[in-house]
């Protein structure tokens, strides 16, 4: 009888005690923190000054894209130098005649040999010239592969020209974009390509390397950019067939992207 009767005190005494450990747990959670005893931000109010600051990054870089509205919307042309191939007694009149309408969008100047405004072009110190005495129609030199949108822009102007004169317009490009890039847009993909290999590059070492030399952290930039823009160049290249250059080219514009990268990261 006294042995069960100890029993039962001791199962008592020990609920008694799970109560009570119960009641003061429970007490501790409602208990408000004691002053100086709250949250780190609470804390550290310079924490949540420096998260608002921070928010000025993506506000610059959203004001920064969104001034391309202005840039791209309506754009025009001003002062494209083109010039007018022929004698002088000859195409003088036409080459005033052309600037006046074109209200500053073009530079007109003159050139006495078709060669010479070839070569002009070929090397982009023009960005047309506009041969009208040739037979049978007049012609428009261009160098597409210089610029897609300037050429059209270009040919376009001087189609209505030939137009006027009552002949089609016959397209001479010294410069053409490959068949795989016929609108030019592969170079700005290749540069996109080359932008996120660096800035990536640069991420993933802080992530998983944040306490690698400097020396060792330039030389992996350095070779990851030098690997990113080839594996571009050849999957644009090789793969789609978006770049067809010399080998002097191909090693330069692997260089460019390569230090682009780099300065990206």
């Amino acid at each position: 009888m006294f042995t069960g009767d100890r029993g039962n005190s001791k199962a008592l005494v020990a609920a008694v005690m799970r109560l009570e450990r119960f009641r003061r747990s429970r007490s501790s959670r409602r208990t408000p923190p004691a002053p100086g005893s709250g949250s780190p931000s609470a804390r550290n109010p310079s924490e949540l000054r420096r998260a608002v600051l921070g928010l000025l990054l993506p506000l610059y870089v959203a004001v920064g894209f969104a001034s391309f509205i202005g840039a791209f919307h309506a754009p025009s042309p001003h002062g494209v130098k083109v010039a007018v191939v022929g004698p002088s007694a000859d195409v003088a009149p036409l080459a005033r005649g052309i600037s006046a309408r074109a209200k500053g969008a073009l530079d007109i100047s003159e050139l006495a040999s078709v060669v010479d405004a070839r070569r002009a072009v070929a090397e982009r110190k023009l960005a047309a010239a506009y041969v009208p005495l040739t037979t049978p129609n007049p012609t428009i030199i261009v160098a597409s592969a210089a610029s897609v949108p300037l050429a059209n822009f270009v040919e376009g102007a001087f189609r209505q020209e030939a137009a006027t004169q009552g002949h089609p317009l016959a397209v001479d490009d010294v410069r053409p974009t490959p068949a795989g890039n016929a609108a030019g847009s592969a170079n700005f993909f290749f540069i996109i390509a080359c932008t996120l290999a660096g800035f990536l590059t640069v991420v993933m070492l802080g992530a998983v390397s944040p306490r690698l030399p400097e020396t060792q952290r330039l030389g992996l930039i350095a070779s990851a950019a030098v690997a990113g823009s080839t594996v571009a160049y050849l999957i644009g290249g090789a793969g789609f067939g978006a770049f067809d250059s010399s080998f002097g080219t191909i090693i330069a514009m692997i260089g460019m992207g390569a230090l682009y990268s780099t300065t990206v990261a």
